[in-house]
């Protein structure tokens, strides 16, 4: 972000994300039980959103396409995002097979690759118009969710209600956004999509966000 917020590839125009990885086939575990909330969307999926969601917005609209498996979840999902002044993001996810993990970034003036496994990464490169690709390399050093852990442990010990990293907001425009993806794909949990149309009370106007 701070690469892009440096006009460093020029103005973004596109994204490309996938993550993908063949599974052991188990009807009754989480990645393939309905009931549990499998498929390769909420599980995997959610990083290529969360991605184009960061850089782009929310987008002006949605087309995707999954593929359901016989336990009725999703086993691989297809998502075209369009954004305004005709930006876009091609997304992809699997738990049957392994993909590249990377992600792209186009821009005016060059590219950002988020090097493999993009959502835990340990590199990028950039990729500028007529210049030698830069390297740049920085620490990874979590198997899980330590970073998040720490920035909630910085809150609680500031006594703020969220991150400025991370706002709800922006955890709830990935949540509705997610959901848009699975009802455009096909994607049904029928034990929890009966409550979709309730009102979340983090945008109850007695709930502060700031």
């Amino acid at each position: 972000m701070q690469l892009i917020e440096k006009g460093t590839i020029g103005e973004p125009l596109s994204l490309r994300a996938d993550f993908g990885f063949r599974a052991k086939f188990d009807p009754d575990s989480r990645l393939f039980s309905q009931k549990l909330g499998g498929g390769a969307l909420l599980d995997v999926g959610i990083y290529p959103v969360f991605l184009s969601l960061l850089v782009f917005g929310k987008p002006t609209s949605i087309n995707a396409i999954a593929s359901i498996g016989k336990t009725n979840v999703d086993e691989s999902c297809g998502i075209l995002l369009k954004y305004p002044d005709n930006k876009m993001s091609i997304l992809h996810s699997s738990i049957v097979t392994k993909t590249a993990t990377e992600a792209y970034i186009y821009g005016e003036e060059g590219t950002i690759r988020i090097n493999s496994r993009w959502h835990e990464p340990s590199s990028l490169t950039l990729l500028r118009n007529d210049k030698e690709p830069k390297d740049f390399f920085f620490d990874f050093d979590s198997n899980g969710y330590r970073y998040e852990a720490e920035e909630v442990m910085r809150c609680l010990r500031n006594k703020v209600l969220h991150s400025e990293m991370m706002s709800h907001h922006f955890s709830l425009d990935l949540i509705e956004l997610l959901d848009e993806i699975r009802m455009e794909a096909g994607i049904h949990y029928p034990q929890n999509d009966r409550f979709s149309k309730i009102k979340s009370p983090l945008k109850d106007s007695r709930f502060s966000l700031n």
